[in-house]
This record gives structure tokens, C-alpha cells and sequence, in this order.
């Protein structure tokens, strides 16, 4: 139980593997489910051609009028279902605040999504090589003041450029990982250490911070994050993370002008694929756009009689993992032109 609650206990959705005399046990017997679940394993890419609104062209300097004319256009276009190392932490970081959370969504969002949704409210600053040089290393320093179920950002900014976040894992312990290891095809889901993370993101290059999610909310709505304590009688209640459907979806992009269109999508549409656009050097016109689909699994995670978990078969399926659209992905009534 001790060893459950160091590597789990940060989790409203810990481990399920019970003891049992002479059984052999591994660390990662320890972890939330979802790490178990997919540790060792590579995620295959797949592909999907869809008729989706397209903004390759656009100038963001156009009136609101002729973007939303221009933008109206659907093309047949290459959707990815695709995962990477902050679509998984999202979804251990949900679990870890949904009790028995056990059904794992496969996202991609755009970078800037991602760091807006981990660096929101709902996560507290615990400590940034930007301010503290020397977490980069002095270990003892580094660890001091992280705890499991922490999230680590990786990111850089070069000039006059917007910041870009590259990397994003899961603390464990000290100087020891759970991170999806990039998003091609032959990169897995694995534990890592401090020194293979600074072998991949070298410390000179690249800034470091460590968020913890803010675990309980007073009846007032302040937040409260772990290892705060508040010494009065308000009512407390646990703050769930949104879905990435929630955090990531098209609808997050229909409140920037430029993209006011996807805001005249269904819902259930703007909840299912993502988008990230790429700005021509001035930043002036969208240059391409790389829609990925938003697909939760049609089953839970199982488990043996261990309590140990592992994928559903289905999730081996390229089929079950594919995306759909309606007819029509607007909610108006009006047809849209499509353009193959």
C-alpha cells in the first residue's frame, strides 16, 4: 500500500493491483492504470480524408466578412489521428482528478492550446529554470520541492517568435518520468530519467517548469492546490480537469477572429478534431493547416485478476479509430461548397 500511494496516491484513479505472496512486482505496477496500460507501447498513426473547412490562403488582415466567405469552402483533406506527449499527460492529469476515470482519449492539440491548458488556472507554478538556473543542475534542488503526479512543460522562444512548447511529462519521483516520447510512429510510452529528458531536450536550449494541478476548490471557487491547507470550515470541492474534447477542440479556436467560422460548426464536430495553423513569417496569412481527430476509445482499459491494466482490444483497430463527419458539419442549414 505504501508503494501504491507514493507512485499513485496523487491520483483519484490509483492502481488497482492487489498484493499477493511470492507474486513479482515492477514499478510499473505501482502507476495509475493508464501508464500501465500503454507503457512499452508505440502509437500508430493514422489517416483519414475528410471534407474540412479549409484557411490555407486566408490573409488575417481581410475583413470579417470576406474570412468567413473564404473560409466557407470545405476541402478533402488529410485528418491524422495522432497522439503525442501532452495529449497523454492530459489524460493521466484528468484521470487524476475523476475518480476511476478508465477510458483514454487520443488527442494532438496545437502546441498553443496545450500550453494555455496547462499553464491555466487549474495548475499552480511550483518552480522554472527561467527563474532558478541551477534546478538545471542541482538535483537535489530540482527535486526538493516536486512531487509525483507534477507536470513537467518543456519549451523555448526564440526571437520575435511566439514560445513554443516541445515536451510535456509526468513526475514520478525524484528525477524519474512517465512521458510519451515524441509523436512519430517509433517512439513509446515509457518511464524516463532526468538525464535521458536532458539527453532529448538539452537545458541550454530549452526552459523547464513544473506545474502541480490544483487539486480542490473552496465554496467561493479560489482554487487550492496539493499541499495547501486552509485552516477554515468553507467547503472544499474537487476540481475536475475539462475533457480534451473540452480543452482542445475546434470550438477554442471559433473565439479567435480569424477563425470565426468554427464557431457556425456543430458542436459535436468542434468537439471532435483539432487544428493547428501555420503562419506565413510576417504572420500575416495561414500558409497550412494539420486538422487531428479527437477519439475517445469505444472501451475501458481492462484488467486482470492482478488489477493490472491494459488496452482494450479495439484500440489495435485502425478501424474503430477512425473519424466520421456529418453531411453537413454546420449547424445552419445553409450547404457549404466543397471542393475536392
Amino acid at each position: 500500500h505504501k508503494l501504491k500511494d507514493e507512485y499513485s496516491g496523487w491520483s483519484e484513479t490509483p492502481s488497482s493491483v492487489i498484493w499477493k505472496e511470492a507474486e513479482q512486482y515492477t514499478l510499473l505496477d505501482f502507476l495509475p492504470p493508464f501508464l500501465q496500460a500503454v507503457s512499452g507501447l508505440h502509437f500508430h498513426t493514422t489517416r483519414a480524408t475528410l471534407n474540412m473547412p479549409s484557411f490555407v490562403g486566408l490573409s488575417l488582415t481581410s475583413p470579417q466578412e470576406d474570412k468567413n466567405n473564404y473560409s466557407r469552402r470545405q476541402v478533402e483533406q488529410e485528418v491524422l489521428v495522432a497522439y503525442n506527449c501532452w495529449g497523454f499527460a492530459w489524460e493521466v492529469l484528468r484521470a487524476s482528478s475523476i475518480s476511476d476515470l478508465h477510458r483514454l482519449t487520443i488527442s494532438t492539440a496545437d502546441p498553443s492550446l496545450a500550453w494555455e491548458a496547462l499553464t491555466s488556472s487549474n495548475f499552480e507554478p511550483i518552480q522554472s529554470s527561467q527563474e532558478e538556473p541551477l534546478l538545471l543542475t542541482d538535483a537535489s534542488l530540482r527535486n526538493k520541492n516536486i512531487a509525483g503526479g507534477d507536470v513537467l512543460l518543456v519549451w523555448h522562444q526564440n526571437d520575435n517568435q511566439p514560445l513554443f512548447l516541445d515536451h510535456v511529462a509526468i513526475v514520478l519521483d525524484d528525477d524519474l518520468y512517465f512521458e510519451k516520447s515524441g509523436s512519430g510512429d517509433r517512439v513509446p510510452f515509457r518511464v524516463n530519467t532526468w538525464d535521458g529528458l536532458a539527453a532529448d531536450f538539452p537545458p541550454a536550449v530549452f526552459h523547464w517548469d513544473w506545474r502541480r494541478r490544483v487539486r480542490f476548490c473552496d465554496a467561493d471557487n479560489s482554487e487550492m492546490a496539493d499541499g495547501q491547507k486552509d485552516d477554515s470550515d468553507r467547503k472544499k470541492n474537487k476540481n475536475s480537469l475539462p475533457s480534451a474534447e473540452d480543452a482542445f477542440g475546434l470550438q477554442k479556436f471559433a473565439a479567435m477572429e480569424q477563425f470565426k467560422l468554427l464557431d457556425r460548426l456543430q458542436l459535436d464536430v468542434a468537439k471532435n478534431f483539432s487544428m493547428t495553423p501555420q503562419y506565413s513569417d510576417d504572420g500575416s496569412t495561414v500558409e497550412a493547416q494539420t486538422y487531428t481527430a479527437i477519439v475517445q476509445l469505444d472501451r475501458d482499459i481492462e484488467f486482470d485478476e492482478m488489477g493490472r491494466a491494459s488496452l482494450p482490444e479495439s484500440a489495435f483497430s485502425e478501424h474503430s479509430l477512425q473519424p466520421t463527419l456529418p453531411t453537413n458539419i454546420y449547424a445552419d442549414d445553409d450547404p457549404p461548397v466543397v471542393i475536392s
